[in-house]
């Protein structure tokens, strides 16, 4: 779950079908279709961070030359209020990436290529140009009166040890690996985490700015600095302070006493769900649905667990949902052993179109089809009106889903990858992938659909929290269907399809068309294609193998390191739920205790250590430091 900070104020908003974008309200929002059937729209509420106007820097094309540069107006700059003081003063971080710098220019000093890169914030160009020619170019002198010197403390690389050089007194700054995992300005604690809260755009006239942006702390060593990454995971290392097309968003402590301040940006915090039973699985057991959208007597809803981990294609090759081994099953054995003759009536028979890759557009969503059972889209799982961010690479519980072990998986869409034998998915933390993953691999699947209400053969279920994510159930407990010829993954994963309403006949892949539309009700019929075969999720074996220095149920010094070691090899490791960042396939790590303070427990509670190795193995300990 995303976390934010106490200035950030929270909105319950309506995901109803709005032509013109959300509906905003204090209260809840009544949603179309309620009255007859009990149904709701998802229920969707928003952290809004308050920003501020103040001073004007180049940002966008102004005289119409198709490029910005100092010929163009400066425009004022909108800042992200992290927090208030007491004194009518707060900390500030500029909503965009303004310009890009080198961290340090070393070359400007000497006359020769041997050059030592190394600096701290205190001896590098950046700061420097921050407190001088930024500072200058971007605020008058009455504005200038309001910037308060900060005093910054500038701590070691917490992972690496690399030191932070001496504290320093700046107007003009960048934030630290503190800030940036401060809960109190609205970050998640998790470096790795991609937080909404840290993604950003960068401006026209900071265009040779590439996917990060700067913080002051250092790298692992004294020749790299610590950034974000555009999807908002934070980077600790390989980032050269001499390396060209990093962005700088610049961050201050100025009075906002006489600023009008505005509430222009939001992150989805948590998102709630209606529910319906429909159907059976292989147990007999209720298929439970989350209801995406529903209108009038129609509803479109997706499945709150995965039914099944299967390859999305069996062989290995060019690939788009028409042709798919997994749309067959879902429109044949599935379709088939998971409703009754009144629930299939119910269900609606479909238009599907898929868009192309909304970034490689030559990859190709392929023809339209007409379809009972489906998965989502890329589209889908980034409509706020389903209850989704608006962002693709930014981790969500609203896209999660747990299998029957409990542990998070990766999720089939149906839009093709960056490459045609690819396909997008939603991965494990609930990130949505355009990238994609091989098609013969085995992901989990979420079929939706389309039903009409008035038919019957459906009961209304629980309301679903995306914050209650753990307490979700799988569809089926320990699903075994016939293998496919198809690579063994190392883990299966699961995603939350996305569905959009399109006009019937449409065929054009432009982005901009829709992904769904309902169609007449039709007696569904089963054509007879060839039936898929799917693969079981891997059975994941005791661990005898994985070793630790320590016991379980240990107490520990804070300043302890454990050592792990697996004849294996170690694929991940997980301190308290959050993943540690590792060298993978070493057979020996050594964890630093104190390079980890942030994700250790208070002293005297239980913190968990997770490994997992190549294999799938899982081991676990517990340990308490004192």
């Amino acid at each position: 779950m995303l976390k934010r900070g106490k200035n950030a104020i929270s909105f319950i908003l309506s995901a109803a079908l709005i032509v013109s974008g959300f509906s905003i309200s204090s209260g809840r929002v009544k949603a179309e279709g309620e009255e007859g059937y009990g149904l709701s729209n998802p229920r969707v509420t928003y952290d809004y961070v308050e920003t501020i106007s103040f001073g004007k820097y180049w940002q966008e094309d102004t005289n119409d030359t198709n490029w910005v540069d100092e010929e163009d107006d400066k425009q004022p700059i909108t800042w992200r209020i992290l927090k208030k003081y007491d004194d009518g003063t707060a900390l500030v971080l500029s909503d965009k990436v303004l310009d890009e710098k080198l961290y340090h220019n070393a070359k400007h000093n000497l006359n020769d290529d041997n050059v030592d890169h190394s600096c701290t914030w205190e001896t590098s160009t950046i700061r420097e140009w921050l407190n001088n020619t930024f500072l200058n170019e971007a605020f008058t002198e009455e504005e200038q009166k309001l910037i308060v010197k900060e005093k910054l403390v500038n701590s070691n690389n917490v992972e690496y040890g690399t030191e932070g050089g001496n504290d320093t007194e700046d107007f003009v700054f960048l934030l630290s690996l503190d800030d940036i995992t401060n809960e109190e300005y609205g970050f998640d604690e998790d470096y790795y985490c991609k937080d909404e809260s840290r993604v950003t755009t960068k401006t026209g006239y900071a265009y040779w700015a590439g996917d990060d942006w700067w913080l002051r702390s250092p790298g692992s060593n004294s020749s790299e600095a610590a950034c974000v990454s555009y999807d908002g995971r934070v980077i600790l290392s390989d980032r050269e302070v001499y390396l060209k097309g990093v962005g700088v968003r610049p961050a201050m402590r100025v009075n906002i006493s006489n600023l009008e301040i505005n509430n222009k940006i939001k992150n989805l915090k948590f998102s709630v769900w209606d529910t319906i039973k429909f159907g059976k699985d292989e147990e007999g057991k209720d298929i439970i649905w989350r209801v995406l959208n529903v209108s009038g007597d129609k509803a479109l809803i997706l499945s709150n667990g995965m039914v099944v981990g299967t390859s999305y294609n069996k062989e290995y090759g060019d690939i788009t949902w028409k042709d798919s081994l997994v749309r067959s099953w879902l429109n044949n054995d599935f379709y088939e052993s998971s409703f009754n003759n009144e629930e299939k009536a119910a269900i609606i028979s479909t238009l599907i179109h898929t868009n192309n890759n909304p970034i490689h557009t030559t990859s190709l969503g392929g023809e339209d089809t007409e379809d009972n059972v489906f998965l989502l889209s890329l589209e889908d799982v980034i409509n706020p009106l389903y209850g989704f961010p608006d962002i693709y690479d930014v981790d969500s519980n609203t896209r999660k889903v747990y299998n029957w072990k409990g542990e998070s998986r990766n999720w089939w869409l149906r839009s093709p990858g960056n490459v045609q034998f690819d396909v997008a998915y939603v991965d494990s933390n609930g990130s949505a992938s355009w990238f994609g993953d091989d098609a013969e691999n085995a992901l989990g699947i979420r079929p939706a659909l389309y039903i009409d209400l008035s038919l019957g053969g459906w009961e209304k279920g629980d309301t679903f929290n995306s914050d209650d994510i753990h307490e979700q159930e799988e569809i089926s407990n320990d699903p075994t269907p016939t293998p496919v010829q198809s690579p063994t993954p190392d883990s299966i994963h699961t995603t939350e399809p996305d569905i959009t309403p399109t006009p019937a006949g449409k065929s054009d892949n432009s982005s901009s068309t829709p992904s769904t539309v309902p169609m007449e009700v039709v007696s569904p019929t089963v054509s007879p294609t060839v039936t898929p075969t799917v693969s079981p999720s891997p059975a994941v074996t005791k661990d005898k193998v994985t070793t630790f220095n320590i016991k379980n149920k240990a107490t520990v010094k804070t300043s302890s390191k454990i050592k792990i070691k697996d004849k294996d090899k170690i694929k991940k490791i997980t301190l308290n739920g959050k993943t540690i960042k590792i060298k993978k396939n070493k057979t020996s790590i050594t964890i630093k205790l104190k390079s980890y303070k942030k994700k250790l427990k208070k002293k005297g509670k239980w913190n968990t250590l997770k490994v997992t190795d190549k294999k799938g193995n899982v081991k676990t300990i517990k340990f308490k430091t004192k």
